[in-house]
């Protein structure tokens, strides 16, 4: 059950990051989606590390 919702949220990453850098490039532009790549991609290490605090904090 844990690795198809693994598999799931992959997929729906996926989809979300295409239909947003199509968004962005029919909208803004090409140059804009290396500036929102980099923002994504720091948000992602912040989440990940955020994650790695709250778990260390959990008994266990």
């Amino acid at each position: 059950m844990i690795i198809a919702l693994n598999s799931s949220s992959i997929f729906i990453g996926i989809s979300l990051g295409s239909a947003m850098g199509g968004y962005i490039a029919d909208h803004q532009g090409l140059q804009m989606l290396a500036p929102l790549s980099a923002l994504l991609t720091l948000l992602a290490i912040g989440a990940l590390f955020t994650s790695q605090r709250l778990q260390k904090r959990l008994p266990g």
